[in-house]
């Protein structure tokens, strides 16, 4: 994870700072402070990849992380702004392709999908043949769609995920 960009209200800026002049981190990593913009308490950063040591590669941290904010020798530190979630990404959608007519079922490999996921193929929903994903895969009845190649889409938490013409 990382690279998106947030906007952080910071009361008490000095009018002469800058993105030089502040320095911003998240989960204990340093962010890139993009923007300043003293008059509107505004700072703009873009996120880290945040993750913990583990073998044999790092995990990315997921939940909520403490945010720093240290401008003109003060910091201010707030842990109930942010909080991070996995990376949502359709891998494999198996079969790729069947009846317009709908009620078959096609699997879907990826990560992040939730219990809580929905799953939108060509435009109209499909239902969760299970609670949930299975070992990253979720199972879904298609829908009856209009013929020809159609996106898939899978939302969780507001994120989401575009296999184009994936069906």
């Amino acid at each position: 994870g990382g690279g998106d960009q947030i906007a952080l209200t910071v009361a008490g800026l000095p009018a002469a700072a800058g993105p030089s002049s502040v320095s911003v981190q998240i989960g204990g990593v340093l962010a890139t402070v993009l923007e300043v913009r003293p008059a509107e308490d505004l700072v703009m950063v873009a996120v880290p990849a945040v993750t913990v040591a583990t073998e044999p590669e790092p995990e990315p941290v997921l939940g909520p992380v403490t945010v720093s904010v240290t401008a003109g020798g003060t910091t201010q530190e707030r842990d109930d702004l942010l909080t991070l979630h996995p990376e949502l990404r359709i891998d494999e959608i198996t079969p790729d392709s069947g009846s317009p007519q709908g009620g078959s079922t096609i699997k879907i490999k990826g990560v992040g999908f939730t219990a809580q996921s929905t799953v939108r193929i060509g435009g109209t929903p499909a239902d969760l043949n299970d609670a949930g994903p299975i070992d990253g895969e979720l199972s879904v009845k298609l829908p009856g769609i209009v013929p020809g190649r159609v996106d898939v889409i899978v939302t969780e938490s507001g994120r989401t995920a575009v296999a184009a013409g994936g069906f």
